[in-house]
């Protein structure tokens, strides 16, 4: 009797386990580097990923003044054979995320609607939004999701950040999910301007996402968020977009920052962590351009939602990792530089060499 009576302890205690653990959900951000489909958007610069046979793509990759795109324009045959080898590609890496596809996975340098829908479909997700931006090149944020009982989809819409009219830039998405059928949680997902340009081009996207944010908060003060992508802001940008505007009143969180200065985390979580999710060949250095922020709220163990600093990963499998080197001028042997992301090569069809993402992507789970 007392054996049977433990089996059933044991059982309720499992079953227990088992429910707790499936009270949570994954966030996934990932710049795919570059996912174009193979048709041309009128009105964007998209040569370049076109096939070579396309009508007009050799006249217009000679007009490209940079030697190195113009380069990459006339050697990228960009066919559907060479994107399926790029969705498989990126599907690798989303695979060897140990907790499984996410359910809400931010993307970053994709083009349209159409490539989005490839992906989605090879991932297995029936949901998701893509943002229409005035970028040149066509490229846009989107956001792939897993409805369920915990996670309902509300409402969307896309957020033009103000720029140079010479130098458009990507729309902000804002997706707005009901958690757990009561938490109103919104999910934003970022493509900031690039180093190439200005400090002052990611201070006015994160004063767009600063005021989306404040105006939501005035009228539902327990509104739950989540911002996520590729911010490209560096530690001596100046003024600094995240310490001067988005992150001044302390309402968000960056998870990766919060997670590596918990005392009570053990060095041995934080040490599995790669040094960062991009690296500069120029100078050695690596940089976290993407983050994951949430709302102040949910990095408090208080807090019926909770985002489990615990989890937070850069997922850098090793076969999405090369070898870097560079002596200042050339890419050589004088400085070398292991595991840094193997950024992907469109110019192949063959899987072996055409690599995954210069990004490596980040996740952390909330739990609730």
């Amino acid at each position: 009797m007392r054996i049977f009576t433990l089996c059933v302890i044991l059982s309720l205690i499992s079953s227990a386990g088992m429910a707790a653990s499936k009270r949570r959900i994954q966030v996934m951000s990932y710049n795919v580097e570059n996912l174009f489909d193979t048709q041309k958007d009128e009105g964007k610069n998209d040569w370049t990923y076109l096939p070579s046979n396309f009508k007009g793509k050799a006249s217009e990759c000679e007009k490209i003044r940079s030697r190195r795109y113009r380069k990459d324009c006339k050697k990228i045959n960009w066919t559907d054979k060479a994107l399926k080898v790029k969705l498989s590609q990126i599907k690798k890496v989303v695979d060897e995320n140990e907790y499984g596809r996410p359910e809400i996975l931010g993307l970053v340098e994709v083009e349209n609607g159409n490539v989005v829908g490839m992906l989605a479909k090879k991932l297995g997700y029936k949901s998701f939004k893509v943002t229409t931006s005035p970028d040149k090149r066509g490229v846009d944020v989107a956001m792939l999701y897993k409805e369920s009982k915990k996670l309902k989809f509300l409402s969307w819409k896309e957020h033009l950040v103000p720029a140079d009219p010479s130098h458009p830039t990507r729309n902000i998405l804002e997706v707005t999910f009901l958690l757990d059928g009561k938490h109103k949680l919104t999910a934003f997902v970022n493509h900031w301007p690039s180093q190439g340009g200005p400090p002052i081009a990611r201070v006015k996207a994160a004063r767009v996402l600063k005021a989306r944010i404040d105006a939501i908060r005035k009228t539902d003060p327990k509104h739950l968020f989540v911002a996520m992508g590729d911010f490209n802001v560096i530690p001596g940008d100046d003024p600094h977009p995240f310490h001067g505007t988005l992150l001044s009143d302390g309402m968000l969180k960056d998870v990766r920052w919060t997670m590596t200065r918990d005392r009570k985390i053990s060095y041995d979580v934080k040490n599995r962590l790669a040094p960062g999710t991009y690296f500069f060949y120029y100078g050695q250095k690596w940089n976290n351009l993407d983050h994951i922020f949430v709302s102040k709220s949910m990095v408090s163990k208080k807090s019926k939602v909770q985002a489990d600093l615990e989890s937070f990963n850069i997922l850098a499998p090793e076969f999405a990792t090369k070898t870097a080197t560079w002596d200042g001028r050339y890419y050589m042997s004088e400085v070398e530089m292991k595991k840094v992301p193997w950024s992907y090569n469109h110019a192949t069809t063959k899987k072996s060499k055409a690599g995954f993402s210069d990004h490596f992507p980040i996740t952390v789970e909330i739990k609730f």
